[in-house]
């Protein structure tokens, strides 16, 4: 079990290489995981037969946190359970225990782990396959996507769904100036589209194009970097509530470099576009996402009166909605209503059946609940197959701050 498995298992952006532990356990007629880790003074813990769902539970105990790992992991290995991941070694030594090391690809092919997904790595380097030579890297915004049309004189935004979205004054400025600058660098377009992406009242532009199609054309890196020439020495007016995305011209060692720099510090993914790609509508056969944590959207259809719990449905190949189980709203979130659509983190789906371990993240009005199709679940169960042992990772220096 990988350190990223775990952090899928408890809904964790990071974990640190010293603060997480995997224990397994075949004395008798015992094959039991029990899987702990820490974060922030928070002690997560979960446990169940392998191949079932596990039970999950978390306390809070600041700096009580590690050494309470420690204390159970060593009554654990005293119950005759065997690290098999994460601190693993060190710890067993201290103990006065004896473990066998073993790699995570080995650890996971002798407890015949249940799922087999495929890693960002693995989908950055899908990225570099045809499509001619050259790509550029963004990091991914997990929020809602506005589509803004702006000129000199109006702006207006939109939903991916085409609802309306209503902008303050500051930013209908903000995006106005931005658009008077544009036309000003490219003459033959006075109206403009920003594709942004709307994270804590942040609006973060990824792309831009003009709104009618002229002679002017840059590739994605070459419009970025206008864009953000464009930036360059403007009032503040919205107070950095507009923001360009960086992107960066990569190999594939940089973009995989880039890419583990945004998983270190608890980001959602990367986009990779190839730089002879030019603005298209819809969605484009030249622009690979990469998302460190999956997510889907799910139809909530139902729930009891006396439980925070929802039933989640998807549209399947007929039409017709399909139960993948059941997700627990958090308190501190108000209760969605039957037919509400709602984004979940999950860690794989047994094939024809629920997703396991789901996490509530939020309701999403931009999507309709006939986009919430079976076939955008992409982590399935299969069986094992040994992974190609990953090529050293070069030392790239890769900025990721505005």
């Amino acid at each position: 079990m990988t350190k990223l498995e775990v952090m899928n298992l408890f809904g964790l952006l990071q974990v640190a290489d010293d603060d997480w532990v995997v224990l397994h356990c075949t004395q008798g007629s015992s094959d039991k995981l029990y899987v702990m880790a820490v974060l922030n003074g928070g002690l997560y813990a979960a446990y169940g037969r392998r191949g079932s769902t596990m039970v999950l539970s978390s306390k809070p105990l600041g700096s009580k946190a590690l050494p309470t790992l420690q204390t159970t992991m060593n009554e654990k290995l005293r119950k005759g359970y065997v690290v098999i991941g994460g601190i693993g070694a060190s710890a067993v030594a201290n103990a006065g225990t004896t473990a066998t090391a073993v790699t995570s690809a080995a650890v996971t092919r002798t407890l015949n782990f249940p799922v087999c997904l495929p890693t960002a790595m693995n989908s950055i380097e899908d990225a570099f396959v045809g499509h001619g030579p050259g790509r550029c890297v963004q990091e991914k915004m997990d929020g809602e996507r506005v589509v803004i049309r702006a000129s000199a004189t109006r702006v207006a935004a939109s939903s991916r769904s085409g609802r309306s979205i209503m902008l303050s004054t500051a930013i209908e400025v903000e995006f106005k100036e931005l658009a008077r600058r544009m036309a000003k660098a490219v003459s033959a377009a006075s109206e403009w589209y920003f594709d942004t992406e709307l994270v804590a009242n942040v609006f973060h532009i990824f792309d831009c194009f003009p709104s009618k199609p002229c002679a002017w054309q840059l590739n994605p890196l070459g419009r970025i970097r206008l864009l953000t020439t464009m930036m360059e020495h403007k009032p503040a007016i919205a107070n950095g509530k507009v923001r360009v995305v960086p992107a960066h011209d990569c190999s594939l060692v940089e973009a995989k470099d880039f890419a583990q720099a945004v998983l270190d510090r608890g980001g959602e993914g990367v986009v990779l576009r190839t730089l002879g790609q030019f603005p298209e509508g819809g969605r484009s056969a030249y622009v690979f996402k990469v998302k460190f944590v999956e997510t889907v959207d799910v139809v909530l259809r139902s729930n009891r009166t006396d439980k925070r719990s929802m039933q989640m449905s998807v549209v399947d190949q007929h039409g017709a909605f399909a139960n993948v189980g059941n997700v627990t709203i958090p308190p501190n979130v108000p209760m969605p209503v039957a037919g509400d659509v709602a984004e979940v983190r999950y860690l794989y789906r047994n094939p024809g059946g629920a997703l396991q371990q789901p996490v509530f993240l939020r309701v999403r009005a931009d999507v309709g609940s006939h986009e919430c199709t079976e076939d955008k679940i992409i982590r399935i169960k299969t069986p094992w197959a040994l992974p190609t042992a990953p090529a050293p990772r070069a030392n790239v220096a890769v900025c990721v701050n505005w």
